[in-house]
């Protein structure tokens, strides 16, 4: 490394270089830690946020997360009416497209709070039609109460999507 301070004392621009180096070092460590969702407007609307309030959007069958900043993870619904979800226990599949770096894990999170265990996956998938960013995932859940469900994608750092899901007594 060169030292280019000028008309400085060589010790001196060594030591600002090494405490520098260590505060850049400590804010990216406190910002991958504790990232801040994107809750902004997407191509579907609101994106969905804590409590359901609001949930998900979702086009046809088609949902879109609210995730980590610089990602993104839209789902693919496999349901007889996707903006109806039942809530008596049935699998839904759904694909997610989801940008980031690493393999993920699933965390199902019922509306009292409780963690869930998924039907089945996150299970990568190969080349597929479904043409979003991302690797593609084919994952199974159920729900089996009226309320917000959130349906958490944790990826390498601290890559995350979250799907909101509002299921409604349909009985």
């Amino acid at each position: 490394m060169q030292d280019h301070t000028v008309g400085m004392n060589p010790g001196i621009g060594i030591r600002l270089t090494a405490i520098t180096a260590a505060a850049i070092s400590l804010t990216a460590c406190t910002a991958a830690e504790q990232p801040t969702p994107q809750t902004s407007s997407s191509e579907f609307g609101l994106l969905g946020a804590d409590g359901c309030s609001p949930p998900s959007p979702i086009v046809g069958s088609e949902v879109q997360a609210t995730t980590s900043p610089g990602i993104t993870a839209y789902g693919l619904l496999f349901t007889a009416s996707p903006t109806s979800l039942p809530g008596d226990g049935t699998t839904i599949k759904m694909v997610v497209r989801m940008t980031g770096v690493g393999f993920i894990a699933g965390h199902l999170v019922s509306p009292d709070g409780r963690e869930r265990p998924l039907d089945w996956g996150p299970e990568l998938h190969g080349d597929s039609t479904y043409r979003r960013p991302g690797a593609e995932w084919g994952i199974g859940f159920s729900f089996d109460e009226v309320g917000c469900w959130q349906l958490r994608l944790d990826g390498g750092h601290s890559d995350n999507a979250t799907f909101w899901f509002e299921i409604g007594d349909h009985r």
